[in-house]
């Protein structure tokens, strides 16, 4: 079916079926369809509620025609509002796209009063919150955790890479917090389509994990035939043998001359993704982990190239630590040849915050083995701090300096500390940079909290939020190792995402 995002004319019908029959604002029910579009769980669709709050609203003297011509209208409506959120979520919206999202979301306004709109932002906006912490499983620590520090640690870790959700999660708390302070009513169309933008950002996350919930793997019997001879061993190795330093897969008969096979199976997403068990630790999955290995040991130039998309790949999955955790160990035979490519990943203002901290650390790894020249390397990290406003890339940036004593940055590391462009979180305060660089001994002030919130008025929320800090660990865990907590099960199926 073609699906029309709505028009000022279907609004006004909308408005009318909805208003009199219901008694609930369309606005309000354009935003709660927004609130959960997508069901991730087995339970009632939206659109089945709507026609059953219709149902309940009509008497048994209403004749069956004008009964499915609402039912009609309802189906529609719910329709057109998923299609309005999929033009919200375009990241390039054309003029006449952005026109068409206006003139939707001022026609939901002018039905309603100014008090009556303030009622349903701050309803939908607190509903959302709450919402999206229960659905990530973070409900407990938003009521909880005791400064906004803390908050952001929990959420950023139910999210993982996905910070588009942590920006839009605190753009709902920020606009509830507004709306309660009393907000302008020149506001409410900015936080209209704020809301509408965020859920639309939300719900097309959660599409696509429906869609690999939903779609059917490929048997492990399937993935090994495409494997033969001696590379199919790697099936059978399971996990131990890859915190064994000792290994050699040569004496698996392995060399360079199964290069083919083994670029293959590194990327065999099938199996990577293959939805194990619970608490199946089946050796299958490892089969690609260790041909990545395999790929490093026998210095395969072209692996250099795969694990840099597979390390951009896996840096877009909440779930999957694997890549990252052993990308500058995969990469060390070839690390003195990616000196260019590592540049431009750091200088690259458009790439992924967390690809340039790989790329950071790994020049500082180049670095400590004497494999780059280092005056060059101290001009790329000043035309780094020159550009960057990215709070984390700076301060991983600063932990090079101090690492390698590059104290001729200090006086522009000062200013990005004074700006609140450096998270303290990453590697101190400006009073560890100059404890670093021998400026002084001992510390003399305390330890400064980290800036993200200290300029924003999402800082306004701790006044609302109890006490009880949530310090961060720093230990790193694979997604498929023994959960620290020491409940028996994997990380991933435990506290991971909390």
């Amino acid at each position: 079916m073609n699906i029309d995002p709505l028009t000022q004319t279907a609004i006004g019908t909308y408005n009318r079926l909805f208003a009199n029959k219901i008694d609930i604002p369309l606005l309000e029910m354009f935003l709660e369809i927004g609130i959960g579009l997508v069901p991730l769980e087995a339970e009632e669709p939206y659109i089945h509620r709507l026609v059953r709050l219709l149902a309940e609203a009509d008497n048994d003297e209403t004749d069956i025609n004008t009964i499915n011509m609402r039912l009609q209208q309802v189906q529609n409506f719910y329709n057109e509002t998923i299609a309005t959120y999929e033009l919200a979520g375009h990241l390039d919206p054309d003029e006449e796209q952005a026109q068409r999202l206006e003139a939707t979301l001022v026609a939901f306004l002018e039905m309603l009063d100014v008090d009556e709109v303030r009622t349903v932002l701050q309803a939908m906006s607190e509903k959302a919150v709450v919402t999206i912490a229960v659905e990530y499983g973070f409900e407990v620590e938003l009521m909880t955790v005791a400064d906004m520090q803390g908050l952001e640690r929990v959420v950023q870790a139910a999210f993982g890479q996905l910070e588009v959700l942590t920006a839009g999660f605190f753009t709902l708390m920020d606009i509830s917090q507004m709306l309660k302070k009393g907000a302008e009513e020149d506001e409410f169309f900015g936080f209209t389509v704020a809301l509408t933008i965020v859920l639309s950002t939300f719900n097309a996350v959660r599409k696509q994990q429906i869609e690999l919930i939903n779609k059917k793997p490929i048997s492990l019997e399937v993935i090994r035939k495409r494997y033969s001879g001696k590379i199919s061993q790697l099936f059978d190795l399971g996990r131990d043998l890859l915190d064994d330093d000792t290994f050699s897969y040569r004496e698996l008969g392995l060399s360079g001359k199964n290069k083919k096979q083994l670029l293959a199976l590194a990327d065999e997403m099938d199996l990577y993704d293959y939805p194990f068990e619970d608490d199946d630790e089946s050796p299958d999955f490892f089969a690609v982990t260790h041909a990545w290995w395999a790929l490093s040991e026998f210095e395969i130039p072209e692996a250099k190239v795969l694990f840099v998309k597979l390390l951009e790949r896996s840096l877009s999955d909440i779930e999957d630590d694997w890549m990252p955790s052993m990308f500058r160990k995969l990469v060390v035979p070839f690390r003195a040849s990616m000196y260019e490519e590592t540049v431009s990943s750091i200088l690259d203002e458009s790439r992924d915050q967390w690809i340039r901290i790989e790329f950071i650390e790994l020049l500082g790894d180049m670095l400590k083995h004497n494999e780059v020249d280092t005056e060059r390397s101290r001009l790329i990290i000043g035309q780094l701090f020159a550009k960057c406003d990215d709070p984390i890339v700076n301060a991983t940036g600063i932990s090079i300096c101090k690492e390698h004593g590059f104290s001729e940055h200090y006086p522009v590391i000062s200013t990005l500390y004074e700006k609140g462009l450096v998270d303290y979180d990453m590697d101190g305060d400006l009073e560890d940079v100059e404890i670093a660089f021998k400026m002084k001994t001992d510390r003399t002030r305390p330890r400064q909290r980290s800036t993200l919130f200290q300029n924003s008025r999402v800082k306004e929320i701790e006044d609302m939020l109890p006490t009880s800090p949530l310090e961060r660990t720093g230990v790193k865990v694979g997604r498929n190792d023994p959960c620290p907590c020491g409940s028996g099960k994997k990380y991933k199926k435990c506290c991971m995402k909390k």
